[in-house]
């Protein structure tokens, strides 16, 4: 049964906010586990040679930057080559799924239409402008706040309370 459905166009904005959320995630974890190292290697560069130190940093910082960079380029030639990226789109709200549909536009004369099941979302996120729903295939469903009356913003926050409460988290 289908509860509600949602027509919108993601933005460039929209994919960009994902991307800084997703890229700042990843850098913390990354920075977690080496913090530790950093102070050990901080404490012996005290004792033992400063430039020792100095080397370790412009190392890390490179193991860090450089992916990040990557990741930018790589994710700005994604959507500049997409065939979907600012096509209008349909989230139909099932009971037991997610429906996706790209509409035809422009040069794409056909839709493409993807199920999502809610045995398949492993987490569920929130920020300030958006909900982001990540699929174990590596999918992400982002809908924008902006889109969203009073009704379906509280119709997904009691999905999300009723189904993914242990998935979700605010970022």
């Amino acid at each position: 049964m289908k509860y509600f459905s949602l027509l919108f166009t993601l933005t460039k904005e929209d994919y960009e906010s994902f991307e800084n959320k997703r890229m700042k995630a990843e850098l913390m974890s990354k920075l977690k586990p080496i913090s530790v190292i950093v102070i050990l290697m901080a404490v012996m560069a005290i004792f033992i040679d400063i430039s020792f130190l100095v080397a370790f940093f412009a190392l890390m910082i490179t193991m860090i930057a450089l992916p990040y960079l990557i990741n930018r380029i790589s994710s700005e030639e994604t959507r500049k080559n997409s065939n979907i990226f600012g096509r209008e789109m349909t989230v139909d709200f099932y009971d037991d799924h997610f429906e996706t549909k790209y509409l035809p536009q422009g040069n794409f004369k056909s839709h493409t239409v993807r199920h999502f099941g809610f045995d398949t979302v492993t987490a569920v996120l929130e920020s300030v402008t958006h909900f982001y729903f990540i699929f174990n295939t590596n999918n992400i469903l982002v809908i924008p706040k902006r889109v969203l009356d009073t009704e379906k913003f509280t119709m997904i926050k009691n999905l999300i309370d009723n189904l993914f409460k242990s998935k979700y988290s605010v970022i």
